[in-house]
């Protein structure tokens, strides 16, 4: 059971803290700067001089993240959480940093089963041409296929509605023409009863239809081809 500091034990502590503040300030503003070196070499000055200034041991930590080194910045975030366990930034900095080291390791594991095999790989990946077929059966389909199912729902409502309105030109035309004899004038009476605010309505929603048709089928295999080549290289065989 830890026993309870005195008065005056903290009020030594806090000194010994406070005369390290410079290097600690110091080590703070190298890495706003991105300057490693000096970073750790005065948090290493701060932690010498008074080992038990925890945010020494932070900055130290966030700057070993910084440089990709997960495992050297999860022993300082250890060493900071033995001084103030109840430290929630520090604690959460913690989870972020056993975080990367896991993805940093399923990621050299995948590198080296890529290395292995890349056939297998390769064709584990995704097809542009069914992204394309997909994007032409519906625009939309191809951005499923990718993945992209906040944009997929978002084309597949603009298509949906513009075509809605294209399509209703096209069957009050038929409804007209109907028990008729196709013609010419038959055909061009419900355009004529119309007002030009909704033909206009109409012709925009028949551009907007094929527009977004179009830019589906060409986005999804484009975004297919730029994640292949983005995982090949993440797996280090592009």
């Amino acid at each position: 059971m830890n026993q309870p500091t005195s008065p005056l034990h903290d009020l030594e502590r806090r000194k010994r803290l406070d005369q390290v503040q410079p290097l600690v300030t110091a080590a703070r503003a190298a890495l706003r700067r991105l300057d490693f070196q000096v970073a750790l070499a005065r948090c290493s000055e701060a932690v010498k001089q008074v080992p038990e200034c925890a945010f020494a041991y932070e900055i130290k930590g966030d700057t070993h993240r910084a440089r990709g080194e997960h495992d050297l910045a999860i022993d300082c975030f250890q060493r900071a959480l033995t001084l103030e366990p109840n430290n929630r930034r520090v604690q959460d900095k913690f989870a972020l940093a056993t975080l990367d080291m896991e993805e940093t390791r399923r990621l050299e594991e995948r590198r080296q089963e890529a290395a292995q095999n890349p056939q297998r790989f390769l064709r584990s990946q995704k097809n542009p041409l069914w992204s394309c077929v997909l994007s032409c059966l519906l625009p939309g389909f191809g951005q499923f296929y990718n993945e992209e199912y906040g944009k997929g729902w978002i084309l597949v409502a603009l298509f949906c509605f513009s075509s809605y309105f294209s399509f209703a030109a096209v069957w009050m035309m038929l409804q007209a023409m109907k028990g008729g004899h196709l013609s010419l004038e038959l055909a061009q009476r419900p355009f004529q009863e119309m007002g030009v605010g909704r033909l206009l309505w109409i012709l925009l929603n028949c551009v907007l239809s094929g527009a977004v048709w179009t830019y589906s089928v060409i986005e999804a295999p484009v975004t297919t081809l730029r994640e292949n080549k983005r995982q090949a290289a993440e797996w280090g065989i592009a």
